[in-house]
């Protein structure tokens, strides 16, 4: 079985493979994107370390089985991709699969059933466009089973099914499905009667141009560095030409146009994914106040925390009536000379910026 999830922007998948009469492999596949991963400077070249934790556990919650692997990558892309397998004993019910940068700490902790192979192995999934293929193995040798059914959402089909142990396929049209997380049902019957059902997460992830939703948010995400009018024209831009125009507008803040990787775009969508995970509870995520700081400045050198009372002369600051907010942070950026004091009034976590200019170091 295979199972994809979208888990602080790694993609992984679990595939349960036929490997004898009492065990299966468990083969992991995942991608990590590189802005997630801190990178080194070893002989010229930008290095990453990572290690990929994988172990397997009974009903009482004894590990059977387990192995880890060390990885090493250069910088070379927008996404990291590998794989690891494991035999799974007769006895292994579920998996707890770790991701950690040797560099930077925890990327991914996750824990999942392990599903048994009865009457469907290897199942896979692909998709293209707004269609997805399943494949997978039917094993019916004593034909118990005469009908499949997919159910995705309200979407649904059914196929029979031959006597045997075989490859079979099966596409599944999902344009009426906006991207997301969902459920595919595998059902499979005897007649009238249900003998077993697969349940399957998988995602709906069109490329964000081509995904209405998603592209209208990317681009309104565009407004710390886009003008109003660059930021319309792509809002109202035909979905054919949405790709282009997108690496048309980022080629113009490529530092380095003759290669592929585009460091620029990486890092501002790196600072919005922080505001997006840092600056929502209780306020507006990349829309926020110490968003405008963040994307356009980057991290600050220091911040400094002040719950209840801010602990400088109300004469020294730019506008007294900070003093009567709950709590406060100060941002400072010693490079640039520049200090940020935000404001919670109402002590929910909305942090309002009180010195739009920055005063002085």
């Amino acid at each position: 079985m295979m199972i994809i999830l979208l888990i602080c922007q790694i993609e992984w998948q679990a595939m349960d493979r036929l490997h004898d009469d009492n065990r299966q492999h468990l083969v992991i596949h995942y991608t990590i994107p590189e802005n997630m991963l801190k990178y080194f400077v070893e002989d010229t070249q930008y290095i990453a370390s990572y290690e990929v934790q994988l172990k397997v556990y009974d009903k009482k919650k004894r590990q059977t089985a387990g192995d880890f692997w060390d990885k090493k990558v250069a910088r070379e892309g927008d996404i990291v991709g590998d794989s690891v397998k494991i035999i799974v004993p007769a006895n292994g019910i579920s998996y707890n699969l770790k991701i950690v940068d040797l560099n930077g700490g925890l990327l991914l902790d996750v824990n999942e059933k392990i599903s048994k192979i009865n009457y469907l192995a290897n199942i896979n999934w692909a998709m293209q466009r707004d269609t997805i293929t399943f494949t997978f193995t039917v094993l019916n040798d004593k034909f118990h089973v005469d009908s499949i059914t997919i159910i995705i959402d309200r979407i649904q089909q059914g196929a029979s099914l031959r006597p045997g142990i075989y490859e079979d396929s099966s596409k599944f049209a999902v344009a009426a499905l906006p991207n997301g997380r969902y459920v595919a049902a595998f059902m499979l019957h005897a007649e009238t009667s249900k003998l077993d059902m697969v349940k399957l997460p998988v995602i709906i992830a069109r490329p964000f141009h081509r995904d209405e939703a998603t592209w209208q948010i990317r681009v309104n995400q565009l407004e710390y560095i886009a003008t109003t009018r660059q930021i319309n024209e792509l809002k109202q831009s035909p979905v054919e030409e949405r790709d282009s125009l997108w690496r048309a507008f980022w080629k113009k803040h490529d530092p380095t146009p003759n290669t592929d990787f585009n460091e620029q775009e990486v890092e501002y969508f790196r600072r919005i994914s922080h505001c997006e995970e840092h600056f929502s509870h209780g306020d507006k995520g990349w829309q926020s106040d110490r968003a405008k700081i963040y994307v356009r400045y980057g991290p600050p050198d220091e911040v400094q925390l002040r719950p209840y009372e801010l602990y400088a002369p109300a004469h020294e600051l730019e506008n007294p009536s900070i003093k009567f907010y709950d709590a406060y942070e100060i941002w400072y950026y010693y490079k640039i000379n520049r200090r940020f004091i935000f404001g919670d009034r109402h002590g929910l976590g909305q942090y309002i910026l009180l010195t739009p200019d920055g005063t002085g170091l």
